[in-house]
């Protein structure tokens, strides 16, 4: 078994994983921190992303805790060098028929009205945005937002993260022990991890694993179905943004 103080198990090596593990050693570098998978690192759930991000939502602390982010990735990049990921700022579209009904609350327009940009003129819609059908006649524009490279930025998390003295472990959870003091990890390979605390950031495994420890979490899992479609006429650019109707 192995048995070390001041340890902290992140059980769940996505992109949120990673973060964790890489912000916790670059704040505290003398925790001992174990990332642990049954998958490779990024190849689960992270895999599957759309890769996007913008800094506006309804809801206020939805905008400042992804406000917050935005910056942190902009700092990896600024630490590390411009071409670590690719951070694309190509802003994010929301698009309607209709003109008169809001796509967002009115308020949360009024109240973030600087980070979000609504354009209804039909003339400025047919020019910036010809590939769009004529029905259209609202856009709402996000403007700090854009795609990311998911993968290449987690790659260096990672990367760091092990020169902090991350370490990695392979293998699925069977179980998890809690104590007055601590956890007790068993995995099915036989290997066995105490730590002192625990940060379960599993994605779509996050009830199944907190029922270990007696913990029943709200958590529903909706699969969603992506799908490709040939563009021969070449109608929309590669430069598009993220769109949604």
């Amino acid at each position: 078994m192995q048995k070390i103080n001041n340890t902290i198990a992140i059980i769940g090596a996505g992109i949120a994983g990673i973060a964790t593990a890489y912000y916790l050693l670059k704040k505290q570098p003398k925790l001992n921190v174990i990332l642990m998978d049954k998958n490779q690192a990024l190849s689960y759930t992270t895999s599957k992303s759309g890769e996007n991000f913008r800094d506006f939502w309804p809801q206020k602390p939805m905008t400042e805790f992804s406000s917050h982010s935005i910056d942190l990735m902009k700092e990896l990049k600024r630490e590390y060098g411009e071409d670590t990921f690719s951070m694309n700022f190509s802003g994010y579209d929301f698009v309607s028929f209709d003109v008169d009904k809001p796509i967002f609350p009115t308020n949360s327009q009024e109240t973030f009205n600087n980070v979000i940009e609504e354009i209804t003129e039909p003339e400025i819609i047919r020019r910036e945005r010809p590939y769009f059908s004529e029905k259209v006649r609202k856009i709402v524009r996000i403007k700090n937002a854009g795609n990311i490279d998911v993968y290449g930025m987690g790659m260096l998390m990672l990367s760091k993260a092990r020169d902090l003295g991350l370490e990695f472990l392979t293998g699925e959870i069977t179980d998890i022990e809690q104590t007055q003091t601590d956890f007790k990890i068993i995995l099915n390979n036989n290997k066995k991890v105490n730590a002192n605390k625990i940060v379960i950031a599993a994605g779509p495994f996050i009830g199944h694993l907190a029922g270990m420890l007696d913990m029943q979490l709200p958590i529903e899992n909706i699969l969603q179905q992506k799908f490709m479609m040939p563009d021969p006429q070449k109608i929309i650019p590669t430069s598009m943004p993220f769109t949604i109707y």
